[in-house]
């Protein structure tokens, strides 16, 4: 399944952990926002593997995109046409 996964989160080391966790399941889109495809047993892992890494006054989303959406995805401002995604 294919899942925009956003975050906000205040301190810097917990946000690179996270950061890091995502970069190795998916792809960045911004700063804080990436596109992972991923099972649904793993991401169940993954959402247990970020609580261990936030504060409580933290915040990730994580929202399923269905396969009619994944084909409307756009990414409007990409600085290197190389790296704009494409489904």
């Amino acid at each position: 399944m294919i899942v925009l996964v956003c975050y906000d989160i205040s301190d810097d080391k917990k946000r690179n952990k996270v950061a890091d966790i995502l970069l190795k399941k998916g792809v960045r889109l911004q700063k804080s926002v990436y596109l992972l495809n991923i099972r649904k047993d793993n991401l169940k892992k993954l959402m247990h593997q970020l609580r261990q890494n936030i504060d409580l006054w933290d915040a990730v989303l994580i929202c399923p995109v269905c396969k009619r959406c994944q084909s409307m995805i756009l990414q409007v401002n990409c600085d290197n046409r190389e790296k704009a995604i494409v489904f």
